[in-house]
């Protein structure tokens, strides 16, 4: 039983939780031994309580085939069901036992009488393999069942997955060789996509804005997180959670059997009037460390090293990941028996590309997915990629191990905290995993008001203006993306949090969050105390949207940096707006009938910004007047002109492409880590959004941007217009002027 810590004198509680106290819940499958496979008895003991039974109808061997989760020992062969239900193993601590695939069969199926597992591993390597199995592959980077490879090893290929070969020889001869504990094709299926029993089963969402997340979000306009433990769901407390849309809330409330747990879950989801599914309905998520083992837990892990297949713990040299096999899991960050920790608070630094820590990530997910019905997942820690601190290559493995969860759990929510870098192209390698497409929150904690406010009210963040001015205009360009739209959520810290509305910086702090969207919580140091609702509300939204600037970068170069560990210093300075369209460009020359014009990042309260593009023949001007203007379906992100279209323009007519869907200029990363590429010396050459036109006749033309917000029905209060949406669309007029001969 887990139990409270009193410590750490002003430290924040999300701090605390974050690494102290954010957890590793390993969801055992039965109170049956772990076994270690460089440990491993002669047979396994039969818990007691159980009482013998015959194998199951999903069991067609009590062995035969690798265990899923540690596949140098031997294992259950399952039942194919041939289209009528498959048999999936339990894994080593029921080594001989299959049950049907996608249920939590594996903690209530009687164990067999016979459960050992061979005395001998049987993977027989050659020396430049690691292990057979737990790599990305490097001829497609969607699977991640290839060998891992030594120091000299390089994979072989898709031929012969499993092996690696001394990469200076071109012979392939080692690629020839066949590992013996490897799986036949049936077996690998299953046990990688992905190599765990229990699945997500809820229905999907409708798609309503074209992302790779099938989500119909509801209008969310407040939320609350709470890491304290020291209250008793009575009236009062139910209250208010039932106050808001969105809770946050840790596994320490959570004690006792699943139905208890169901029971306190549902109290809180069905809202004020008792009723699920009607709009008062609060969507409730779990907290989950994803980057970090933390040193306590309330089930079985905790601060116990986990030793999987004994190939651990992972370090990087010379471009690559390498092994120690010192008799721990390969997830471990470390290099022979010592591992990184966070300085604070001992949590263990997890390279999460391993498959075997996605694999207990997705179960535990599933516990309070499936198990206990909350709507989605909390994810901390993702910062152990951070381009700081000499591990920016595990940047990789927390898109796996999101882009995992997405997969398993498409109808859930997911709200990524911290780990902004992953959406600011500055950082060009942690920008290549950039997880926006698979998420439906971004929480940007202390964006104004830090936790360590000592005795004072508040204390400002000295990095409010990096934040700003640096960060989140390039973060919401990111979840502004066709592919992409999640709900940013702040969190900042005042002492006495429900008296936040009477200090002097209140209303400004805002005004600052509707400018960009940003849903407030405001609470103390502990995360156990909140403002009132009513004062972390935006208020109504009747303004336009504003233009943005992403140009700002590092005003220095670092020459030590290496490709995933920039040390560069922000700049962080009020930059004008740069309204509207900004560059038409060709990619080939003046007698190609396709331009591609590119803009800035604009803003609203109401997200998503959709962004309209405006054409007209330059002998006739611009016409704003819906009565003289042609909508064309702008659908992709690159379009071409029908007859009917052209003829239109030769006419005098201006074309509208309403909500057009945006691609993301080639020059918009940078490309030399050690000084930014262009995206940081010529801030002025780049910007996130590009459209392409194609089919245009010849002509000079003139062509505008304009952005229009999500409202709908809102009467237009200051400047701006209803846009061909149905939002309020602002209603600049740079033009910019070009000239097409075919």
């Amino acid at each position: 039983m887990p139990t409270k810590r009193v410590c750490c004198v002003n430290m924040s509680r999300a701090d605390l939780v974050r690494a102290g106290q954010g957890t590793l819940l390993f969801l055992l499958m039965a109170a049956t031994t772990i076994i270690k496979p460089r440990n491993r008895p002669s047979a396994l003991q039969k818990p007691p309580n159980f009482f013998e039974c015959d194998l199951n109808r999903w069991t067609q061997s009590d062995s035969g085939a690798p265990c899923w989760d540690s596949p140098a020992f031997e294992c259950a062969t399952c039942v194919d069901g041939g289209g009528g239900g498959d048999g999936c193993q339990c894994g080593i601590q029921k080594a001989a036992l299959c049950v049907e695939c996608g249920t939590n069969q594996c903690e209530t199926e009687c164990i067999p009488p016979t459960l050992a597992p061979t005395s001998k591993p049987i993977c027989k390597y050659n020396r430049f393999t690691a292990h057979w199995t737990g790599e990305a592959c490097w001829f497609d980077s969607k699977l991640s069942h290839c060998a891992r490879c030594h120091a000299g090893g390089c994979g072989c290929g898709s031929g012969n997955p499993y092996v690696c070969k001394d990469c200076s020889d071109d012979s392939n001869n080692e690629c020839a060789t066949k590992v013996a504990c490897v799986p036949d094709s049936k077996f690998t299926n299953k046990a990688f996509v992905p190599p765990t029993l229990y699945r997500g089963g809820k229905k999907s969402r409708g798609n309503d804005y074209g992302g790779t997340r099938v989500r119909s979000l509801p209008s969310y306009k407040n939320w609350y997180i709470s890491y304290d433990w020291d209250w008793e769901l009575n009236d009062t407390v139910l209250a208010d959670f039932h106050q808001f849309h969105l809770v946050v809330l840790h596994h320490i409330y959570f004690k006792g059997s699943n139905a208890k747990m169901m029971n306190l879950l549902r109290r809180i989801q069905v809202g004020s009037d008792g009723i699920k599914g009607t709009a008062d309905d609060v969507a409730v998520l779990m907290y989950i460390s994803i980057g970090e083992q933390s040193p306590s837990s309330p089930l079985a892990v905790g601060s116990t090293i986990v030793t999987g297949d004994g190939s651990g713990p992972v370090y990087f040299t010379d471009g690559h990941r390498q092994y120690n096999n010192t008799n721990i899991a390969p997830f471990y960050i470390g290099n022979n028996d010592k591992l990184e920790t966070h300085g604070t608070w001992g949590g263990y630094y997890i390279d999460t590309r391993d498959a075997q820590w996605r694999s207990i990530i997705l179960d535990e997910a599933s516990h309070w997915i499936d198990d206990i019905g909350f709507d989605g997942i909390f994810l901390d820690a993702p910062e152990v990629g951070d381009p700081w601190n000499g591990r920016g290559w595990a940047a990789d493995g927390i898109l796996d191990v999101i882009r995992d969860l997405d997969n398993a759990f498409p109808s859930t929510l997911l709200l990524l905290n911290r780990g902004l870098f992953y959406f600011v192209p500055h950082y060009s390698y942690q920008f290549d995993f950039n997880p926006a497409k698979y998420i439906d929150f971004v929480l940007f904690e202390s964006f104004q008001f830090g936790s360590d406010y000592g005795d004072d009210e508040y204390k400002s963040s000295p990095y409010y203006k990096s934040n700003r001015d640096f960060n989140l205009p390039k973060i919401l360009a990111e979840l502004s993306r066709p592919d992409s739209f999640a709900v940013i959520l702040q969190l900042d810290y005042f002492k006495n949090p429900s008296n936040a509305a009477s200090t002097p910086v209140f209303g400004d702090y805002i005004a600052d969050l509707a400018k960009y969207g940003a849903l407030p919580f405001l609470t103390d140091k502990e995360v156990s105390r909140a403002s009132d609702v009513a004062a972390q509300s935006l208020p109504p939204d009747a303004d336009a949207p504003t233009w943005s600037n992403t140009s700002n970068g590092f005003n220095i170069c670092d020459k030590n940096a290496t490709f995933y560990n920039v040390k560069g210093m922000e700049l962080p300075y009020d930059s004008p707006a740069r309204v509207g369209a900004r560059q038409v460009i060709r990619y080939t020359n003046i007698f190609d009938n396709s331009i591609s014009v590119r803009w800035d990042l604009a803003v609203d309260q109401t997200r998503p910004i959709r962004y309209n593009v405006y054409l007209s023949n330059f002998e006739f001007n611009l016409d704003f007047d819906s009565s003289n203007q042609v909508d064309v379906d702008s659908s992709l992100s690159s379009h071409t002109l029908e007859d009917i279209h052209t003829n239109a323009l030769l006419g005098g007519v201006t074309l509208v492409f309403p909500n057009i869907h945006s691609a993301m200029p080639t020059n918009y990363k940078g490309t030399d880590y050690k000084c930014g590429g262009r995206t940081f010396l010529n801030g002025e050459e780049v910007y996130p959004f590009e459209w392409t036109l194609s089919g245009l006749p010849s002509g000079t033309y003139s062509i505008v941007v304009r952005a229009e917000d999500s409202t709908s029905s809102v009467k237009v209060t200051n400047s701006g217009r209803h846009g061909p949406n149905g939002g309020i669309e602002e209603v600049n007029i740079e033009h910019i002027q070009f000239m097409v001969l075919t």
